[in-house]
């Protein structure tokens, strides 16, 4: 039996492990390939997501129990190979057909059920708000608050056309810069923020508004709201991701909050590794249920 080892970047941190893992499992999965790790070297191992994907695995590999060809043998190399980051998302996106919020509510239903089940007592004791009264902005600054903004509608733009007309995949290449499509991480600044909690407040009239923010950056934080802070950073994006409305940053962990959560309706700034998951693309299925507002 083909299998795929999980990958993840060693030089990044929790949300880009969690969709690195999860980008392998969905090949994996759609391709019925056995997965492989260890999980004394796994990135991030005791993270509850982690434990949630390993779980999704665990249970994942026992359907292979009433086949012949259940040794795993034969090492399938996509994730291994000179490819960088959208063009193994690219790849993987292809073959399951649909973002990767849905397919991965499709092949694990229970997954926010589970979240819950999952979590330390410390986690779901006293939470600091409401669950279904919330409306959580996520603050991507700590490493990045000096970077300048930019207009991430054009990188969308770029990544969705290619995804949209089946581009060959030397086509996908990762344009991580502040070039002629900028594409990073870079805070986004409060006068383009402020909107967007105005039109969920409006929406959601009794939601109280909190930030979500690393402890680096609190001194940071500009806007008049609840700041929330924890040195435990998997804690805060379970917070993310059991809040009601989210309002998120260009960030692979706030990524990370809509994969996990439910949420009642999400605020997402336009850039281009956003799109590479299948976002505001033909394989969007939350664009016919209204479930996301975009803004750049």
């Amino acid at each position: 039996m083909t299998f795929i080892s999980l990958y993840g970047d060693r030089n990044n941190r929790l949300g880009t492990h969690i969709t690195s893992y999860l980008n392998c499992i969905f090949y994996a999965h759609k391709h019925q390939f056995h997965l492989r790790y260890s999980e004394e070297t796994l990135n991030y191992s005791s993270s509850l997501f982690i434990i949630l994907i390993l779980r999704f695995i665990e249970k994942y590999h026992l359907s292979f129990s009433s086949r012949e060809d259940t040794e795993p043998d034969d090492e399938c190399n996509v994730f291994n190979e000179k490819l960088d980051y959208a063009q193994s998302m690219y790849k993987t996106l292809t073959s399951i057909g649909t973002d990767f919020r849905s397919y991965w509510r499709e092949i694990y239903p229970e997954i926010h059920l589970d979240l819950w089940e999952v979590a330390p007592p410390h986690y779901t004791e006293n939470l600091p708000f409401h669950p279904k009264k919330t409306i959580a902005i996520h603050l991507r600054l700590d490493d990045v608050h000096n970077w300048w903004d930019y207009n991430g509608a054009f990188s969308a733009g770029y990544y969705r056309d290619l995804i949209n007309r089946d581009a060959d995949i030397q086509e996908m290449y990762h344009i991580h810069n502040y070039g002629f499509c900028p594409n990073v991480q870079a805070p986004i600044p409060y006068d383009r923020i402020q909107p967007q909690i105005d039109a969920a407040k409006q929406r959601f009239p009794e939601h109280e508004i909190v930030i979500i923010s690393s402890p680096s950056t609190r001194d940071l934080i500009g806007l008049p709201y609840r700041v929330i802070c924890n040195e435990d950073e998997s804690y805060d994006l379970f917070l993310l991701s059991i809040a009601d409305v989210v309002i998120l940053s260009r960030s692979h962990f706030s990524i990370s909050a809509i994969l996990f959560g439910n949420h009642s309706h999400i605020y997402v700034p336009l850039w281009g590794q956003f799109v590479a998951y299948g976002f505001s693309t033909k394989y969007d299925r939350g664009n016919d249920t209204g479930l996301f507002s975009y803004f750049w």
